[in-house]
């Protein structure tokens, strides 16, 4: 699995259609600039759209992760809810119980 920053590496494959699996891998630290921010709600919308089934989304959060992130992750959160294609969804970190 690729964990990274950066949720547009994702979009590509979520726009697949292919039968296996896709996990998801996001590390969250610090500040998120506005563009991250944004990108971050465009992955949950193509999650939103996906055909694809994905097995895992994991979710780390560093110390140092500020409020305005954790804004951008809620409303992450409450795009991805409910929605078929995940089958779970992995927390990790201080941030993630906020």
């Amino acid at each position: 699995m690729l964990v990274t920053k950066n949720p547009a590496q994702y979009l590509t494959a979520l726009q697949e259609d292919i039968t296996d699996t896709l996990q998801i891998g996001l590390s969250f630290s610090g500040r998120i600039s506005e563009a991250h921010a944004a990108s971050l709600l465009e992955l949950a919308s193509a999650i939103q759209a996906t055909s694809r089934s994905i097995r895992c989304i994991w979710l780390r959060f560093q110390n140092d992760v500020d409020e305005g992130t954790m804004s951008s992750f809620r409303k992450f959160g409450k795009m991805i809810v409910g929605t078929k294609a995940i089958e779970s969804v992995v927390l990790e970190g201080n941030g993630a119980g906020r």
